[in-house]
């Protein structure tokens, strides 16, 4: 069942967005991502970039205790896999998540392509679509869809974020975001 569908523009060039895509996380809008592995990484013999990375994040939201007593949901890490296709000469990039973490009992997907825009070659097209199967699909559905929502305008900055970095020159995003964590946390008062 599809839930979500989205499309954005992103006023900058489908080399920089895509090359943000993959340097997205960490980044100070969502902070849930706790770990991204690349399983595999390859270029075809047409010249397509295919990679397979493994995504660890914090569970998006609470289980209610009366579903809790029929499917024990008690992990509070929740494992995804994205597998992404980056055609340099049809300049597309396509990436597909699906959950691996109670996938038996509700299954996510979420398909992104980016896309140079059709008539302004310095921007770019995300088009973006979320389905959900499973026995629990519509007692989720409406969590789900908020989480997401939620989470594709972070998304959105966090892909603005690192772009800006890129043109800045900073290539180590670890010790910019530490800075900015550093900066919002307040000292403790003193006695």
């Amino acid at each position: 069942m599809k839930i979500w569908t989205s499309q954005h523009t992103f006023d900058h060039p489908w080399e920089s967005v895509v090359n943000a895509q993959f340097q997205k996380y960490p980044n100070p809008f969502l902070t849930d991502v706790l770990a991204i592995d690349v399983v595999n990484r390859s270029i075809d013999t047409n010249g397509i970039l295919k990679s397979q990375r493994i995504l660890s994040s914090k569970f998006f939201f609470t289980i209610p205790s009366i579903l809790q007593k029929i499917v024990p949901m008690n992990q509070t890490v929740q494992y995804a896999v994205e597998n992404s296709e980056v055609n340099i000469k049809e300049k597309t990039c396509t990436m597909r998540s699906q959950n691996i973490t109670f996938d038996s009992i509700l299954s996510m997907d979420e398909i992104m392509v980016y896309s140079p825009h059709p008539t302004d070659k310095s921007k770019t097209i995300l088009k973006k679509e979320i389905t959900l199967e499973g026995p629990l699909s519509s007692f989720v559905k409406n969590e789900v869809t908020k989480v997401v929502t939620k989470n594709t305008e972070k998304g959105k900055e966090a892909m603005n974020w690192v772009i800006d970095l890129n043109k800045k020159g900073c290539t180590d995003l670890r010790k910019e975001f530490q800075k900015r964590v550093d900066s919002v946390i307040l000292p403790c008062p003193s006695n």
